[in-house]
């Protein structure tokens, strides 16, 4: 995951072994592993999981896949458009301006769909929000069908 424009810096790297790389201060390669049941492992647990019936789970909550997105609430997704940049769109509100965008997901295209899902998933996951400033953040119970349960959830 890139920004669309200006000084690229990738965020996220998912080789075509399953391997992360990580890269916010430095970079930390390998740091988890995407395996054939859509379980993303690092050595601290569980960070993301491909469920089914499109579900993705992370750490803290579970999020419905509806084509190229990640559907956030009943009126707001999260989605990867065709040229692989991040849009944020509403129900009932006019679309953000293109130059609002402030990532991208580079060598996106139809066969990378799940593993872009995942990536976006996960690095939501990954940002801060009040309800882990304030020391008790929510945990999402694993999702019904899970594929990951030999793995510790976080």
């Amino acid at each position: 995951m890139t920004p669309p424009q200006g000084e690229s810096r990738t965020i996220l790297s998912l080789d075509a072994k399953g391997s992360l790389d990580v890269s916010f201060i430095d970079t930390k390669r390998g740091v988890a592993q995407l395996n054939q049941q859509g379980c993303l492992v690092g050595s601290d647990g569980l960070w993301s999981e491909w469920a089914p019936h499109d579900k993705l789970w992370t750490p803290h909550e579970t999020l419905d896949v509806a084509g190229d997105c990640l559907v956030l609430n009943a009126s707001r997704s999260l989605c990867v458009g065709a040229d692989g940049n991040i849009e944020t769109r509403a129900k009932n509100e006019p679309p953000l301006p293109k130059d609002l965008a402030t990532m991208a997901i580079r060598g996106y295209g139809p066969d990378a769909r799940c593993a872009s899902m995942l990536l976006l998933a996960t690095f939501t996951g990954m940002m801060p929000s009040m309800a882990v400033v304030d020391g008790k953040p929510r945990r999402a119970p694993p999702p019904e069908g899970s594929r990951c349960a030999a793995f510790r959830r976080p």
